[in-house]
């Protein structure tokens, strides 16, 4: 049996134990009668389960030095699996804006619901307006942090450089005034692959762009500056740990 096949196997009856036993309550239009902590909670615990079965190895940096209060998180983004990375290391709730076709996968739909995130459809701005506002709104009344992937897409190929960052993405932490988070991301694009035997992924936090840092600074400005750091993380530190690693 593969190591892809053996993490499937160990993987199944726990998720469909808890589609069943939780995760369609607390996804319905009545999850709100449910504490956003204790859905997280719930969500966490399965995706460290799921993790452990696929024996994935998480190496964290910068973590330690994330303000208190909401945060807008700005990572890149490679593979499916990255929210689900964030979830895992991440102990306060955190949604993240997810592509429309989300939808029609109906677990990580209702996963993306039981966190409260939200579903964006590129090709209609007036609706991807309105999903900024909630998110904006969200981070103003302060006990979700948010994941937005600046790129808009996956980039499907890691080695390649960064897709543009949309400065649109950032106009939410702005007007909520929050700080801002680049997050360098690598590895996650190797799960649920065959080729690989070992899932090392890497998550480097770096440093937080405050208020007061970017209150003279216009959304392409920041977004430059993010995808810049990001870069500079992903080439010349997380590919070489990944690289000594192997």
């Amino acid at each position: 049996m593969s190591h892809l096949s053996r993490g499937i196997f160990k993987t199944l009856p726990i998720a469909i134990w808890d589609y069943f036993a939780w995760m369609i309550k607390y996804s319905s239009k009545k999850r709100q009668k449910y504490a956003i902590d204790k859905r997280y909670r719930r969500l966490q615990k399965l995706i460290k389960k799921v993790s452990d079965n696929f024996e994935i190895t998480y190496h964290i940096e910068g973590k330690e030095n994330l303000p208190d209060g909401p945060l807008a998180f700005f990572p890149n983004h490679s593979a499916g699996f990255d929210p689900i990375a964030f979830i895992y290391n991440l102990d306060k709730p955190t949604a993240f804006v997810a592509k429309k076709e989300i939808k029609k996968w109906p677990a990580v739909n209702r996963c993306v619901k039981v966190i409260d995130g939200e579903f964006m459809d590129r090709d209609d701005l007036k609706q991807s307006l309105k999903v900024m506002m909630r998110v904006e709104k969200s981070l103003k009344q302060g006990n979700m942090n948010w994941i937005i992937f600046p790129e808009g897409t996956r980039n499907k190929d890691p080695l390649t450089n960064l897709r543009d960052f949309h400065h649109g993405s950032f106009r939410p932490a702005v007007k909520a005034g929050v700080p801002i988070v680049p997050v360098a991301i690598y590895g996650t694009y190797r799960i649920l692959s065959n080729k690989y035997k070992k899932y090392p992924v890497y998550i480097k936090f770096l440093k937080p762009l405050m208020p007061e840092d970017y209150q003279n600074m216009s959304t392409q400005e920041i977004a430059q500056y993010a995808h810049d750091e990001v870069q500079k993380a992903l080439s010349f530190d997380l590919l070489i740990k990944d690289h000594k690693f192997h």
